[in-house]
This record gives structure tokens, C-alpha cells and sequence, in this order.
């Protein structure tokens, strides 16, 4: 953690110390602190950098005890403030994300709670939350803008909390045709802004992932189901991003150049490992083989290879294929 830790958090950790601490902190404590509570490696010029900014923004202040400088909380102050600088943090990055979601009534309904609660900060507490904005910038996830039906979503909320299965009539966006079927939705997932059930479909005989806003019609069954023990966690282990599949393969690839590079930097967490080798990275992960899988892959062009298993890798192939077919034909 300490070669990649920026000045904010350092900051947040040191206001976190001096809202604890009434007798306050000399610069050596804070540094000792900084690296046993939090693993954080500061430098004495570090956190007399730190100090100034702070001290330009919060209500901190020195005061000589005994020769040494240390730096103090305004226990007045404090004693007014109903959120320490960890929980005010909080409740911004939960605004925030809430933000994101706002086509959701979950999301409405929770930025108004979390409005209620802002209203009624005292005045401290506002000033850390301004200061904060002006530290922290958060950026959601992108979020689809999308209206689900609020009786469809009721019925299988209902039918989600009894185990009762569901009669609904469902556009399929694989096929465009638009179905009765039987459906036991085991659970309800938000994903990027949009509602999701996930279940066994009975048309299909297999596990589906269905989005409500393409349910047509939800009726509620007297006919009641038994979720499978740890599905949700099974069923996340099927899938690379969005879409799952039912068989778990070795997935090894191979990554060069910048790409080595990206892999790394920002899609590390989908990785069960990363091995490095040379000016490359090898990327294993057992999953499903889905297309958000293949696309991936693709999206990395030529710095990417796939050595495993054999069926992703012709997959690819035939892809590529198709597409210099397409951009030879187009060049005619």
C-alpha cells in the first residue's frame, strides 16, 4: 500500500488520528501511526505538507507542548460534530453513487433519506463534507437510464420473498420473440442501473438472467420453489462480466506490450492471477465462456492471445477472420 498511497488518503487517515486523540499529535506520531495502524510510509516532509492543508481547511491548529509542535483538533469544535471525518467521507461517496442510479426509486428514495440526514449536519460537519468534495471526485459506474414497471417489480419482489414462481410474458433480447413462460426468480439483482431476476426458467430448462424492463406481464403462481443453497455465489462464479454460461473453463491469455500494461492496471480484479513474464502477462481466470468474454479479449487487438481453452480460441480466430473479411470489403 505505501508506494501507491496519494496525499488525500494520508489526509483523511490524519484527521481520522486527530479526532481521536485530544491531546493531539507531534509529526513523528502521526508517521508512526501512519505506518503501523495503516502500513502508510510517510516521509517528515510528507506530513509537514499534509499538516499545512489541512490546517488551511479543517479545524486543526498547533500548539507547543513540552518543545515539541503538535497538532490538535479544536476539542470544542469536535464536540459539535456529529460525524467523524471516516463517516462523513461515507456519505459522500454514498450520495455519490446514489447519483448514478436515479432512475431507480431505491436510489431516489435513499438520496432523499441521505438529503434528510446533510440537512441536519451541524455546521462543522457540512464544512468537512465541502472539504471533502473538494479532495475526493467519485466516479460510479456508468449506469443505464432505464424505468422498470413498479407492478412488475412488486410481483417479483413477492415472488422472491415467498419462493412462489411466476408466469410472465417476456421479450427475449437473444431471439426478439416475445414468450409466455413459467419463471422461478431465485433473486433480484441491480446491475449498472437497470433490475435483473435471476432463476430457473422453465421454457428453457436452465438458469436465466432476465432484465424486468423486458417483461411485458409478471403474474404471481400459487406454485412454490427451493432456492438452491449458495446459488447467487455458484452462479457469480459462471460469469466473466455480465453474461454467464454453464460450464466453468480454464481461461489462460496472454497479454503484450500495452496491453501487459492495462491488464494490469485496471483489470487485475478479474483475474484469479496474473503471472508476469518478461514484457508480458499471463491472465487466468476459471469462468465461463461467454461473448462480453470473447469481446475482452478482442478489445485488446493483436497484444492479445488466447492460449486457453481451445474452443475461446478458435472463437477468436473466426471473429478476426470475419472482420478482415468485413474491412477488405469495405476497402474495395
Amino acid at each position: 500500500m505505501s508506494d501507491k498511497t496519494t496525499s488525500t488518503e494520508r489526509q483523511l487517515f490524519i484527521l481520522s488520528l486527530l479526532a481521536q486523540k485530544k491531546s493531539g499529535y507531534t509529526i513523528g506520531e502521526i508517521i508512526d501511526s501512519l505506518k503501523r495502524m495503516a502500513d502508510i510510509d510517510a516521509t517528515r516532509r510528507m506530513v509537514v505538507r499534509d499538516m499545512d492543508y489541512i490546517s488551511q481547511n479543517f479545524f486543526v491548529y498547533e500548539e507547543d507542548v513540552g518543545g515539541k509542535t503538535v497538532y490538535k483538533a479544536d476539542k470544542y469544535a469536535l464536540s459539535e460534530m456529529d460525524f467523524s471525518i471516516a463517516e462523513v467521507l461515507s456519505l459522500y461517496f454514498t450520495r455519490e453513487v446514489l447519483e448514478s442510479y436515479t432512475t431507480l426509486d431505491i436510489a431516489k428514495n435513499g438520496l432523499k433519506i441521505l438529503d434528510k440526514i446533510l440537512a441536519k449536519m451541524p455546521e462543522l460537519s457540512r464544512s468537512a463534507m465541502e472539504n471533502v468534495e473538494k479532495m475526493i471526485k467519485i466516479v460510479p459506474a456508468s449506469a443505464a437510464s432505464e424505468e422498470t414497471d413498479e407492478d412488475i417489480l412488486e410481483a417479483v419482489q413477492t415472488a422472491v420473498q415467498e419462493s412462489r414462481s411466476l408466469q410472465i410474458v417476456y421479450s427475449s433480447f437473444s431471439t426478439g420473440e416475445t414468450q409466455t413462460r413459467k419463471f422461478d426468480p431465485y433473486v433480484l439483482e441491480v446491475r449498472e442501473g437497470c433490475w435483473h431476476t435471476i432463476g430457473h426458467c422453465h421454457l428453457r430448462g436452465a438458469v436465466r438472467d432476465l432484465r424486468l424492463s423486458r417483461m411485458e406481464e409478471a403474474k404471481l403462481l400459487t406454485d412454490a420453489f427451493s432456492v438452491p443453497k449458495r446459488f447467487y455465489e455458484e452462479y457469480q462464479k459462471t460469469r466473466f462480466d455480465k453474461l454467464a454460461g454453464a460450464e466453468l473453463k480454464e481461461v489462460e491469455v496472454r497479454f503484450a506490450g500495452e496491453a501487459a500494461r492495462l491488464v494490469k492496471e485496471f483489470h487485475a480484479h478479474k483475474a484469479d492471477k496474473l503471472e508476469e513474464k518478461e514484457e508480458a502477462v499471463i491472465f487466468y481466470k476459471k469462468t465461463a465462456v461467454t461473448p462480453d468474454l470473447k469481446a475482452w479479449i478482442l478489445s485488446f487487438g493483436a497484444q492479445a492471445e488466447v492460449l486457453s481453452p481451445s474452443e475461446l480460441k478458435e472463437a477468436v480466430q473466426r471473429e478476426i477472420v470475419e472482420m478482415a473479411q468485413t474491412y477488405k470489403a469495405v476497402n474495395r
